[in-house]
Order: C-alpha cells, then structure tokens, then sequence
C-alpha cells in the first residue's frame, strides 16, 4: 500500500477536516504540532485533499511518500536495479514451485528412511515439483504398502512437505481367526494366572512348565449317550501370567575414561545449495582429540517457504583424555545403572520386574556382577495343533 505523510497549516484547521470528513479522505495517525496538523492519507485522497485546502484556506504539503509505488517512480531510470528485483521475484516464485524441506512425524516402528523412500517414488521429495505430487494416491498406496500403518496425510504447505503417519496397535502371533491352535509357553515359569476363553486348559496356577509346553489345547473332548466320546476342534485363547527368572552377568571396570574440554576450538562455515556443498576454506584440525558438533540452519522466508539453502556450523573441540577410578560405592552405583539399562532395554512394557538380587565379586579386570532378576509376564503364544 502507498501513502503520503502530510502537513496542513493555516487558520481553520478545524473547517478543513470537516470537509474531509465530508468528502469521505482517508485520514489516519492525525496529530497536531507547532500549530500545524500531520496526518496519513493515500495518493488519491491527497488529491480530493486540495479542493478542501482551497475552500478552507489551508495549504497542504506532502512530508513524505512511501510505498512501492513510489518506490518504482524513484528508481525509474536505475533499470539495473529494476531488473534485478524483477528476476529476484521469478526466481523465487520459481524456486516456491517445489519442495525444499519433507518432515515425517508420528512414526515409530516404520523407519523413517523407509517413508521417506516411498514418497520420493510418488514424486514427493526435496527437490521435486509440487504438481507432480498427487497426494491422495500416494496416501491409498502408502496404506497398501505398509501394514502397520492406519493412517496417513501428506500436508504440503509453501514449499515444505508435512507426512503425518498413525500406526496399527502391534498384533500379536495368531494362526489365524478360524484356524485351531493350541495356547503354549514361549518360557519356562511357575503359573500365577490362568483364564481360559477357548479350549481346554491343561495347567493350573502353581504349576510349573517349560518353553514349549501346551497351557491350553485347542482339542476338546465332548461326550454324549448317543455317539459317545468325540473330539472337536477350535482356536484356543487363554491369558496366561507366570514367574519367571532372568540371569544376567556383566564386569564393571574399576578405570573409566573422562573426557577434559580444554577450552580450544575451531569453527568453520560451509554452505549446501541444491545438495551441492561450497566450502571456501577446508577445515585443518590439529586436535589430537576433539568433538566435531555439526549445526545446520535452512534459509527460509518463512516457516512455509524453506529454501535450497542450507547454512553449515562446524565446531571443533579439543579434548584430553583422563582416566579417573571408581571408588567401591561408585562402582557399584554404576553397576545399578547398567543393569537398570539391560532391563530397560530387554523388557517389554508387560513385563512387571517383582525382585532383583545382585551378587559381586571382585576381579582383577573390574566387579564382575551376577543378577538375578524374577519377573511376572504373560507367556502364552500361539501354535498350531500337532
């Protein structure tokens, strides 16, 4: 938008804005100063501003003019300039033609990678055309593909890509809806529970059974005065909790390396257009010992627009080496830790940990630890009938 900054000077001010008022001008940030007024109004409206001035004897002088219009009339004879802002905007309604930047969200057990893969198939990738990209397709195939996803949305705004993914809950192992199978252990453990729904049950709380053993079959005897005893078949279903017990075995070093920042580093700066890297000065690292820290910042115009610009920090820090001992309560802190990571790592979310006992003894190449870990868990799978 263009507008004029004014200044109105004389004695009947006050007649003067009465016929502006009248005359419909857009006025706007009116003040008065020195005996004058000052106000903003639009090119047109200074025009229309002049019959006003004159009837109510005020004289009117622009301050300023601001505004692309103006902007232009000043440069007009620069066509240097005026050429290099005409390309710049091409350029960038050009480069708004395309994809710069896909982010996926909300997946967990399909790699990222792997959607990212699939979608650049579909033409949905950095670098491709927006018109190519036919969303709703892309989304029906990607469900076709991918089992384990429930729902997909493709979000494409300026010049990024937004793939919003939902996932199946996982399943667990059938033999299928109408299949008959037997209920049996995936581990050897001592029965706390045991609720039947289908089949014949075949253990009992208390009872203790190894990997492999059938809790509940899927046979069921039925026996009747006319044809005697008959067996028949289903699909057993059964949840099964049981104790079990877990033996892990590990050595915690008495020595440990502790990294010292000594203060120094370097940082070097290199730039990523259209996937091409441009670096003036390669870096020269002299550390002996250091950590590279990468910061990447992608020119935008906005959070919509990202652009195929991308700024490259690289910080180098220089370290020494230090090996400091673990005192015994340190060591055996750490000890704690580690185990805590095993089970973290080893466990499912269904698995309720009920006592953990540690034993130690000490060794020449540091604490060798022996845990004993009893657990409750769900143990029944799915088999087929023999």
């Amino acid at each position: 938008m263009s507008y004029v900054a004014v200044r109105a000077a004389g004695a009947s001010l006050e007649r003067f804005l009465n016929l502006a008022a009248r005359h419909g001008a857009k006025l706007w940030d009116i003040r008065r100063g020195g005996g004058c007024i000052y106000f903003m109004t639009t090119p047109k409206g200074y025009k229309e501003l002049r019959v006003c001035a004159r009837k109510s004897n005020v004289k009117i002088h622009i301050e300023s003019k601001h505004g692309i219009r103006f902007f232009l009339y000043r440069h007009r004879k620069r066509k240097v300039l005026a050429g290099g802002a005409v390309f710049f905007i091409c350029v960038l309604y050009y480069l708004s033609s395309f994809i710069w930047l896909v982010k996926v969200y909300g997946n967990e057990r399909i790699e990222t990678e792997q959607i990212v893969k699939f979608f650049s198939e579909q033409n949905l990738r950095v670098g491709g055309t927006k018109l190519l990209v036919h969303k709703k397709d892309a989304e029906k195939l990607f469900l076709t593909e991918f089992s384990d996803a429930a729902w997909v949305n493709v979000n494409i705004r300026g010049t990024r890509a937004d793939i919003y993914i939902a996932e199946n809950l996982p399943k667990r192992e059938t033999a299928g809806e109408d299949t008959p199978c037997n209920i049996t252990a995936k581990r050897d453990g001592i029965i706390t529970s045991i609720v039947t729904s289908a089949g014949t049950p075949l253990k009992k709380e208390g009872d203790a059974v190894l990997a492999g053993e059938i809790l509940v079959s899927g046979e069921i005897l039925v026996t009747s005065e006319e044809v005697g005893e008959r067996f028949y078949y289903t699909r057993a279903a059964a949840e099964v909790s049981a104790k079990t017990y877990y033996e892990f075995d590990f050595t915690v070093p008495y020595e440990y390396e502790e990294r010292v920042y000594t203060g120094h580093e370097k940082k070097y700066y290199r730039l990523l257009a259209f996937d091409k890297n441009i670096q003036i000065f390669a870096p020269k690292i002299k550390y002996r010992n250091y950590t590279k820290i990468t910061e990447r910042e992608q020119l935008k115009l906005s959070e919509d627009y990202p652009l195929p610009i991308i700024f490259v920090k690289e910080t180098y820090r220089e370290f020494a080496k230090h090996s400091e001992k673990y005192s015994a309560s340190q060591t055996l802190e750490r000890a704690g830790q580690i185990l805590t990571e095993k089970i973290i790592m080893d466990f499912d979310f269904e698995v309720d940990i009920m006592d953990k006992t540690i034993q130690t003894e000490e060794r020449a190449d540091g604490l060798f630890v022996r845990a004993y870990i009893t657990a409750v868990e769900p143990i029944g799978v799915v088999s087929s009938l023999e």
